[in-house]
């Protein structure tokens, strides 16, 4: 009788090789995502550190969003990548805390009279029209008016003077381009987000996650795009 092979297992094997040859094109990513991954997190305790010290904070905070534009620098190349050689890892978005799916399920009641801080790391670069991808000036302008906002409280920002074009907008306002982008991120449980002005046709986006006063910051929309009447 003929030696044969277990095909499962030679299955497993070329598969494993495979799966080498895909990991040594990563590595280089890898390496460099996780070297500046540990440098963000650095930043944001300096920031946590530096609250109540204006200097301080505002060197802390430019310094987080130079290496967190280095991070979207990286994921841009990695993604050039990818449309060169095919995907190789889905490019799916699943946020690790639960997301609310209304407005009110993240308790704003307990969150107005608190300031307002932010979060950067769920924004969005790849979006067509709203991508979080702001050159120097963008950057200067949105760092001014997010320091303005953090002499209010959110209930200040969100309710009390509607007409600077600050509050809750339901996602079915929303532009398709943007709706379809939710469901690209697995946001599309999402019934509300926050849009607030940066100049009269910007405006940033996020949303809020249980009772945690932080805005996770979403888009940038220098053409207002990400609202229905707008297309």
């Amino acid at each position: 009788m003929d030696d044969v092979l277990p095909s499962c297992l030679e299955e497993l094997s070329n598969h494993y090789s495979n799966l080498e040859d895909e990991l040594k094109k990563d590595h280089g990513f890898v390496t460099s995502y996780r070297s500046l991954r540990d440098e963000y997190e650095a930043c944001c305790e300096m920031v946590s550190e530096s609250c109540g010290f204006p200097d301080d904070y505002a060197e802390a905070f430019s310094e987080k969003m130079r290496v967190l534009a280095n991070i979207q620098e990286l994921a841009t190349s990695y993604l050039a990548t990818q449309k060169e050689l095919g995907p190789r890892i889905p490019n799916k978005f699943s946020p690790k805390e639960k997301v609310p799916k209304k407005a009110e399920s993240f308790k704003f009641g307990e969150i107005e009279s608190r300031k307002p801080a932010w979060c950067f790391h769920r924004t969005d670069v790849d979006a067509n029209d709203f991508g979080f991808n702001l050159d120097s000036k963008q950057f200067d302008n949105m760092i001014v008016r997010l320091k303005s906002f953090e002499t209010l409280t959110w209930k200040e920002i969100l309710y009390k003077n509607r007409d600077d074009s600050n509050h809750f907008t339901e996602v079915e306002e929303l532009s398709k381009s943007a709706k379809d982008r939710l469901r690209e991120l697995n946001l599309d449980e999402l019934d509300h987000l926050v849009q607030l002005r940066i100049n009269k046709p910007t405006r940033l986006w996020g949303f809020f996650v249980g009772d945690d006063p932080h805005l996770h910051l979403l888009w940038y929309d220098p053409e207002h795009k990400v609202f229905a009447s707008s297309t």
